[in-house]
Formats: structure tokens, C-alpha cells, sequence
């Protein structure tokens, strides 16, 4: 009888990146996980040997999608649309993103590389910091159905993003 078929990283990240966007950050434990994918747990730890890391590379998928959607966008505001798409479409990963946790220092470097075009394009750290922050507070904000004045939350993001980058200096949009 020939042996089963090894599950790879990718299957178990899959499996974890399901759990994730099903059932939230906090349905994604260890042995949920190993289930999911089909595994023993002690299978699972040898490739991961902690949530943390198994995590990791769970957040590593969201900035390789971020990154994809974002890198064909030529503006800046283009760009900050397409963040938050990412976020209103995949709201447990974007969560994930922002989550209070021990991450490898790797993703701090891989988040750098996801900014690198919106510093560039807006000439400054202080720029990128604050289109971040006003996009994550907004996109935050909508995904908890904060924004319960009535109005159109499509018109006023792109009120905000207009604004923003004229007040830093980037009124290409």
C-alpha cells in the first residue's frame, strides 16, 4: 500500500487561511487547524511549532494579496481603493494584519515592501503614516458598522482620500 501523500506547508496555510476567514482569528488554534487540513497534530507541529509562526505565514498570504492588488494601481488614491477592497472582501485577514500578537520580524520587513510605493509616491514617511492610519480607521470603522449616521460611506471615503492627498501635497489622486 503506497504511503499517503505528504501535506505540504501551502495545504496547512490553506487550511488555516479558511478557519480564518469562516470562523475568525480565534477559531484558528492548532488542532482545529490539523483537523482542517487532514493531519495529526504532532504532523503540525513539525511544521509549525507554534500558532504564531503557523500565523505568519497566514499573514504572509494577506500581503501577497494586498501587494497584488495594490501593484497594478499607477495613483496613490488608486492604491488606497484597492486597500480597501482588500479589506471589505477579506475582513478576517485584513484583521489578522492588525492583530496584537508575536509576529517574525520577516513581516515587518514584508509590510516595508507593501508601503515602499506609497512613501515613494507621496514623498514622505509622515505622508504614507498618516494615509494609513485615516484608511485603517476608516475601513475599521466601516467593517464594525461604525458609520450609523446614514449618508453614502462611498462618497465620504472618497472625500476623505481627496482631501488627504491634497494635504499632502499629492492632488493627482
Amino acid at each position: 500500500m503506497p504511503a499517503a501523500p505528504k501535506t505540504s506547508a501551502e495545504d496547512i496555510v490553506a487550511a488555516a487561511l479558511k478557519l480564518l476567514e469562516t470562523r475568525g482569528l480565534d477559531a484558528v488554534n492548532m488542532q482545529a487547524v490539523a483537523v482542517a487540513a487532514g493531519i495529526k497534530g504532532p504532523s503540525l507541529y513539525k511544521r509549525y511549532a507554534t500558532r504564531d509562526l503557523l500565523l505568519d505565514d497566514v499573514a504572509r498570504e494577506g500581503l501577497l494579496d494586498l501587494e497584488a492588488r495594490m501593484g497594478p494601481a499607477r495613483t496613490v488614491a488608486a492604491k488606497a481603493r484597492a486597500y480597501r477592497q482588500f479589506a471589505l472582501e477579506r475582513p478576517q485577514l485584513y484583521g489578522l494584519l492588525y492583530a496584537a500578537r508575536e509576529e517574525g520580524g520577516d513581516l515587518v520587513a514584508r509590510r516595508g515592501e507593501v508601503a515602499k510605493p506609497i512613501i515613494e509616491a507621496l514623498g514622505s514617511l509622515a505622508a504614507a503614516r498618516l494615509l494609513t492610519a485615516w484608511l485603517h480607521g476608516f475601513v475599521s470603522m466601516e467593517l464594525a458598522g461604525a458609520f450609523r449616521l446614514g449618508g453614502d460611506t462611498e462618497k465620504d471615503f472618497e472625500w476623505g482620500l481627496s482631501r488627504l492627498l491634497e494635504s499632502s501635497g499629492d492632488a493627482r489622486g
